[in-house]
């Protein structure tokens, strides 16, 4: 039903919306879909800017989440990546709060 794209690791339906569903994977970043208009997602992440020496960030979600009473997305990924995205704000793709968890 949904074109989700390649390398699709994780799924998830909004429990306060069952109509609407995030995906992600590797090197495919975050997309928030409606089952009612499944041609395109309503909500396509932007990956986070280059590293200080201009390299491009590498994208492996490995899970993700609606947060509840909130229409927030949080994802984290294989490289220890915990990211914040709200599609309520318009024209906003990435993320509100990005960190990464050290090795401790």
């Amino acid at each position: 039903i949904l074109n989700a794209g390649d390398n699709l690791q994780c799924f998830r339906v909004n429990p306060l919306n069952s109509n609407q569903c995030i995906t992600g994977g590797l090197e495919n970043d975050i997309k928030l879909w409606d089952f009612q208009n499944p041609d395109k997602p309503i909500f396509r992440a932007k990956n986070v800017p280059p590293t200080e020496l201009d390299l491009r960030r590498p994208i492996n979600v490995i899970d993700l989440d609606f947060i509840t009473d909130s229409e927030r997305i949080v994802a984290c990924s294989a490289y220890r990546d915990i990211r914040v995205y709200d599609p309520s704000l318009s024209g906003r793709r990435r993320p509100v709060i990005s960190t990464t968890l050290g090795d401790n």
